[in-house]
């Protein structure tokens, strides 16, 4: 037996993960979990998480640009925001 899937299965689990990604546009609902993933992040971390509040998130996905996510499961597990109105 082995510990790692990948290499017990092979590419097969990697294209069952990429089979099941749903990416959709951002929503409401869905800026806790983003919150939830960027603070998560090893790179491009923050170093004060309070400077992004989810009024912020709310605001960007809503009014000022866009935003989108990939959802595994019903998981976030990763998203994008463009900033759509350049000063």
């Amino acid at each position: 037996m082995f510990d790692d899937p990948i290499r017990q299965f092979g590419s097969l689990v990697i294209i069952n993960i990429l089979i099941n990604m749903i990416y959709k546009t951002a929503e409401f609902s869905d800026v806790k979990q983003m919150q939830r993933v960027r603070h998560l992040v090893k790179e491009n971390t923050l170093s004060n998480p309070n400077l992004v509040p989810d009024t912020d998130v709310v605001f960007y996905i809503s009014e000022k640009g866009k935003g989108w996510v990939c959802e595994i499961e019903d998981q976030v597990v990763g998203f994008s925001i463009v900033d759509g109105k350049i000063e």
